[in-house]
């Protein structure tokens, strides 16, 4: 078989990719070698699927060579002349996705060969498309560093000796572009080494946040900047819960000056602080969630290449219907489910479907869905399982109650995927909802008393019991009773 490595990087190409490779192999001025051009236009011809007897070494150095004899080692440099060839189109694709890449270096092959008159052409013209612009990431600043540069350089080559404004807006877009990129890494530090205690050192901080403090009117100007300092005061002074309105507010007013891929990690920020808010205890912050969730989809941020994660569009559905809003989750469920991956949709759609009527009390239609969900995951697996245990129960269905803690117990013990907290929180809650649903049934055969005094035993036992999954509902439940 020819070489996995190339195979197996011409798999990860795209049909737009595959047609671009093919005249990228054909141009004379990428490739000069006719045999590479045939190797290539004959593997391309097999994507994306390349069936492996299709692409036996010998077959394809039949085609090529004709009757000449074998040689492994001429059939082997070919393909990685070819793989070198596909690794340098990658890379051509990514400098052309850079325009403003193309532009810095067009000026500086001007400024080199001294072409005056063009450079000052291209100088306005690329200063414009920066004006223009809406974006004023970290990488405007630099970009505007580079044409600064450039113009500082060509001021001094004219001999002149009267003062140019290029030299101090070169060092003013330098300091911007390091501020917000050291702000960046010193927020990446600092939430990794809350999650895992990384150890992460983000040398200078303390003097870049004092230069900021004492030059507040500047740099507020400065989204790139300001937000990230505020991103960071969320994760180092998290009970200074105003650090979070005005990081919202800030983002709010900034959707189109980063692009989507920095706005969604910002945004992520932003839910993780109020994650930690709800486990803290503050219930509240759940509404926040379900805000900022309605936000990222109305502006396009929460995708990726305009696809919605499984993982996202569970998290959304579960948000949704802890507010009961039913009418908000079924269009959602409509409007996004053709944004989903198309291997996990069906199956995502599905479950959120099963969820939406269990939480409408409508536990039957919950169950008949439920068995249209595949278990892909463990999380989808638990999922499913503490629908229809809920479902179990509010239809008071004993015996597929029961059996559904046994099967549930085993799958938990069996799972290796499973982190120990998970398992142990998911075995305390059947624990203490078999208990619950017992005496929910000895209700009609228990005294006043007898039944009261197993009800606040078990409330006692759910409010001392951790970890635990499902407490809301669990507390519910017993509420009811």
């Amino acid at each position: 078989m020819i070489k996995s490595k190339l195979i197996k990087l011409l798999c990860a190409f795209s049909s737009k990719e595959v047609i671009g490779f093919r005249s990228f192999i054909n141009s004379p001025y990428f490739n000069k070698n006719k045999k590479i051009r045939q190797l290539g236009d004959y593997i391309l011809d097999l994507h994306p699927d390349f069936q492996q007897k299709n692409i036996d070494k010998k077959t394809v150095y039949e085609l090529i060579y004709k009757n000449e004899k074998f040689s492994e080692t001429r059939i082997n440099n070919l393909t990685s002349d070819l793989f070198q060839l596909a690794l340098n189109f990658l890379a051509q694709e990514k400098y052309a996705r850079q325009k403003n890449e193309i532009s810095i270096n067009l000026m500086s092959e001007l400024l080199r060969k001294e072409q005056y008159p063009e450079l000052v052409r291209a100088s306005k013209k690329f200063s414009r498309s920066l004006d223009q612009t809406p974006v004023k990431d970290a990488n405007y600043h630099l970009n505007q560093y580079f044409l600064n540069s450039l113009q500082d350089t060509h001021f001094l080559q004219q001999s002149s000796r009267k003062a140019d404004p290029n030299l101090q807006l070169k060092s003013n877009n330098l300091d911007l572009f390091y501020f917000a990129s050291k702000l960046k890494i010193a927020c990446d530090m600092t939430s990794r080494n809350i999650v895992v205690d990384a150890g992460y050192n983000c040398k200078h901080l303390h003097y870049l946040l004092e230069q900021i403090d004492d030059n507040k009117s500047i740099f507020e100007k400065v989204p790139a900047v300001y937000i990230y300092t505020k991103i960071l005061k969320t994760l180092i002074e998290e009970d200074l819960e105003s650090h979070f309105h005005e990081l919202k507010q800030l983002l709010s007013e900034n959707l189109l000056t980063f692009e989507q891929e920095e706005l969604a990690d910002m945004y992520d920020y932003v839910l993780n602080y109020c994650i930690k808010k709800i486990n803290s205890g503050k219930s509240g912050f759940y509404e926040e969630v379900f805000e900022l969730y309605k936000l990222l989809l109305e502006n396009e941020i929460i995708f990726n290449n305009g696809i919605l994660s499984q993982w996202d569009f569970k998290n959304i559905l579960s948000t949704g219907l802890r507010f009961n809003n039913f009418e908000w989750v079924g269009n959602f469920l409509e409007q996004y489910k053709t944004r989903l991956p198309e291997q996990v949709r069906e199956n995502a759609y599905s479950y959120g479907r099963a969820y939406l009527h269990f939480m409408k009390k409508e536990y039957k239609n919950a169950l008949q869905l439920i068995h249209q969900v595949e278990f892909t995951d463990p999380s989808y697996h638990i999922g499913v399982k503490m629908i229809q245990l809920k479902s179990y129960y509010e239809l008071n269905e004993i015996e597929p109650f029961f059996a559904l803690v046994e099967a549930f117990k085993i799958y938990i013990f069996r799972n290796k995927q499973l982190s120990p907290y998970r398992k142990q929180a998911n075995k305390n809650l059947l624990q203490i909802a078999s208990k619950i649903f017992k005496l929910k049934n000895q209700k009609s055969i228990l005294t006043q008393s007898e039944y009261n005094r197993k009800r606040k035993t078990l409330i006692a036992l759910l409010e001392s019991t951790e970890p635990l999954s499902g407490a809301d509902w669990l507390n519910q439940i017993i509420e009811d009773l």
